[in-house]
């Protein structure tokens, strides 16, 4: 009689044993995964690797190379939208804005240095979009940058150029820039003939 309840105890013990090296297994199988691989919006992993996101990057640094600015551009936002966490990410949307902002589409620049300042603010580029972006709200405040195929300067309306110029504060509301980007402000209308507005962004200096 012994022997049989040491025999009982002695399955139910391998019973365990394989029950939580069965779950061990299952566990560990479920969570290595590779962490550089783009994730869909659900938080599942997509089926394309990183390898993939460096592969369309090169080929987009390849295509602004050869001066196919427009085929880069799209190249470029197609690696930052289709693999955010890849390392080759914010790069991308880093340099899709500052094509765009070279052939002189100052609002969509603008907004696309905007993604990159609230998704990739880890990056070592962050502080260069910054700068970039504010260089692009004043050239469209003082509309010096002309378009490649028209040759025309382009002209935004006060109220977005103010839009933008506040936005550069708010990114960087401690830096040089916050106070020039107000006083810009006040500039912007007094170049178009607003002075209570004008008065109004020079006091907020």
């Amino acid at each position: 009689m012994i022997f049989r309840d040491h025999s009982f105890f002695s399955m139910k013990k391998a019973i365990s044993v394989i029950l939580i090296s069965t779950t061990s297994f299952s566990f560990i199988s479920c969570g290595n995964k590779n962490p550089e691989a783009p994730r869909i919006a659900t938080g599942g992993i997509n089926a394309v690797n990183s390898q993939s996101a460096s592969s369309y990057f090169n080929s987009a640094k390849s295509l602004e190379a050869s001066g196919k600015t427009k085929k880069a551009i799209n190249a470029y936002e197609y690696v930052a939208d289709n693999y955010p966490l890849s390392s080759r990410a914010g790069e991308a949307r880093f340099r899709q804005a500052s094509l765009l902002y070279k052939q002189g589409d100052l609002i969509d620049s603008f907004d696309t240095y905007q993604n990159f300042i609230e998704k990739h603010n880890s990056s070592q580029l962050y502080s260069d979009a910054i700068k970039r972006q504010y260089e692009v709200a004043i050239a469209a405040a003082k509309g010096t940058i002309k378009h490649n195929f028209m040759g025309l300067k382009s002209k935004h309306s006060a109220s977005t150029c103010e839009a933008m110029l506040k936005k550069c504060k708010a990114n960087a509301p401690y830096s040089k820039m916050a106070p020039n980007a107000q006083f810009a402000i006040g500039e912007l209308y007094q170049n178009r003939g607003n002075a209570v507005k004008s008065i109004n962004g020079y006091k907020g200096v």
